[in-house]
């Protein structure tokens, strides 16, 4: 049964007219092309994972630190607007 423009996704034929505009030289085998695209989707789908896991809030206690309980380079001018924040970096 052939398949007809009906049958493929609205993305995938997105995909194609786009592919058409662009590169209407060269012809895209439609299997490496489908293997790309599950490749990106899986590399997205594992970024987005990883950076909903928050790793800020493990990093900002190293970044964020008690600035009482170490002692200042000689380098440092340290007044009281920065002498509880002298050790922590810019955006914490």
């Amino acid at each position: 049964m052939p398949s007809s423009t009906k049958d493929i996704p609205w993305g995938m034929s997105l995909i194609y007219a786009a592919n058409e505009r662009c590169c209407h030289i060269r012809r895209i085998n439609k299997l490496a092309w489908h293997r790309f695209g599950v490749l990106a989707l899986t590399y997205m789908a594992y970024t987005c994972y990883h950076m909903s896991r928050k790793p800020i809030s493990v990093v900002k206690n190293v970044l964020h630190t008690n600035c009482s309980a170490i002692t200042p380079p000689p380098n440092v001018f340290i007044n009281d607007s920065n002498k509880d924040s002298w050790c922590d970096w810019a955006p914490f």
